[in-house]
């Protein structure tokens, strides 16, 4: 294939057609299988907790509670709650949706009209070192990861050829990918605006794709008030954008220290590379790439005048970024010999790296399920729980308290189960009159404006109640149990 032909120092790992496709389909493998045993087993944190809960609602209609009382977009939970009752709820059954979409999102990839260009952005894809951490948390990133690839993809192939199908489709992926995580409105937005850029009037010959979105757009207009009252909290919960939170975000966001440095070089020389070169027009891909950035960029803004951010937010626009680095890469305008195999190279060392070390995730310690495992040991008449958080008054205390009596549930071990949502002062004086006979769980981060327990530590020491602390760092966990009141038999 004459496309395939290029001078040797221009291809680095794409070479020859046939090395490539088996070294991708090694990677691929290899990745595959770190997706589905690496960390499988740890404890759900809290994130992943509320998903459990959700999914393990038994009828649809307590389901559709469940996603109204959310903040979060209904899609995955509505997956894994139809995939709950055949995998089960064990943590590993619980972070298998997310594994399998994990693994999903790099073949996505392989879509791309430009064959060298869509090998490489799959190659980064399947070693992106957050992707494969994130493939092990039940929670929706890696979906919305594979529905924004797939929609990144999309938009290429329109920008290419426009035509009403291909609009169609591509407002279709991106409304499922709203649907997944409302931070890809963010990028379904930028793709718009440089469609329109793109195109100029011929944008409204497309117009008709527009009416796919319409579902979508319904359960936006219907999920929006309770959207806006969780983001009137984000100030109190998420930290203001600064340089330093802007290079952590970059950081969390490559999944690795090294990945990050390695990953900002290379891309940052490629760029400089580009200096004083004929410029050429971009390609369908890279405009597409470009939409990402964009979009990121609106994101970043955003977050200087109303902090909402955090780094696994980003995932929809990974996709883009990724195929950005790999497009930089492979521009004839680049002298930087042996681009390709730099960053693939970059990829695996952080992925490897990765492997051997098998680090848990800091969030791993914002897990009340040993708390749960140790009151266990006795006989509670029934659990106050307690999520000092500035979200908490606006929370369904029902939800809350399902949340929080889970692993008791899970493991056949069910109570009367009460969650404390409005803590006024100090929740010491609402927990410590308790009887002991009640087990308590008192989570909080301490980093986390308007906590109550940083003004007011716990201090729930009584006769006939035990008390010890759990979790790691700023992550907290303090939870009382009978001290006199063993199990049965």
């Amino acid at each position: 294939m004459a496309s395939e032909r290029a001078p040797a120092g221009r291809r680095a790992l794409i070479g020859r057609p046939g090395l490539s496709v088996l070294a991708l389909g090694v990677v691929l493998l290899v990745t595959t299988a770190l997706r589905f045993t690496v960390n499988r087993d740890q404890p759900l944190w809290l994130d992943e907790t509320w998903t459990a809960m959700t999914v393990s609602r038994p009828t649809l209609r307590d389901l559709a509670h469940e996603l109204h009382q959310d903040v979060n977009a209904p899609l995955y939970y509505l997956l894994a709650w139809v995939a709950a009752p055949g995998l089960g709820l064990s943590n590993a059954a619980l972070r298998l949706p997310a594994a399998l979409f994990g693994a999903l999102a790099p073949v996505v990839c392989l879509w791309l009209p430009d064959r060298r260009l869509g090998r490489l952005w799959c190659a980064l894809s399947a070693l992106w070192v957050a992707g494969l951490i994130y493939s092990q948390e039940a929670r929706c990133f890696t979906l919305v990861w594979a529905l924004c690839t797939a929609s990144t993809v999309a938009f290429a192939r329109l920008l290419a050829r426009p035509r009403p199908g291909g609009a169609a489709l591509w407002v279709g992926l991106a409304t499922l990918a709203v649907l997944t995580h409302y931070f890809a409105a963010w990028l379904a937005l930028a793709q718009a605006g440089v469609l329109a850029w793109r195109l100029g009037r011929g944008v409204f010959r497309l117009w008709p794709a527009a009416l796919v979105a319409l579902p979508g757009l319904a359960w936006l207009a219907f999920h929006a008030p309770r959207i806006a009252e969780f983001a009137a909290l984000g100030d109190s919960w998420y930290p203001r954008l600064t340089f330093w939170t802007a290079l952590n975000l970059a950081r969390e966001a490559a999944g690795s220290d090294l990945l990050a440095g390695l990953a900002l070089g290379i891309g940052g020389a490629l760029l400089w590379r580009r200096a004083g070169a004929r410029a050429l027009p971009l390609s369908p891909a890279e405009t597409a790439a470009l939409a990402s950035v964009v979009a990121a960029a609106l994101v970043l803004a955003l977050d200087l005048v109303h902090p909402s951010l955090t780094a696994r937010y980003l995932f929809a626009f990974a996709p883009g970024l990724l195929l950005g680095l790999a497009a930089l890469a492979l521009r004839p305008d680049r002298a930087l010999r042996g681009g390709p195999a730099l960053l693939v190279g970059a990829f695996a060392i952080s992925a490897a790296l990765w492997a051997a070390t098998r680090p848990v995730p800091l969030s791993r310690n914002f897990s009340w399920e040993g708390a749960s495992a140790w009151i266990m040991q006795t006989n509670p008449a029934r659990l106050v729980f307690v999520w000092d958080n500035p979200t908490s008054p606006i929370i369904w205390p029902d939800s809350m308290a399902r949340a929080g009596g889970f692993f008791f549930q899970r493991a056949g071990r069910a109570l009367p189960a009460d969650a404390v949502t409005r803590l006024g002062g100090d929740p010491n004086a609402i927990l410590r009159p308790l009887p002991a006979e009640v087990a308590i769980i008192w989570i909080y981060d301490s980093t986390v404006n308007g906590t109550a327990a940083v003004a007011h530590p716990p201090d729930l020491a009584a006769p006939g109640r035990e008390c010890r602390r759990f979790g790691r760092w700023w992550m907290n966990v303090y939870a009382c149990r009978p001290a006199h009141r063993p199990v049965a038999g």
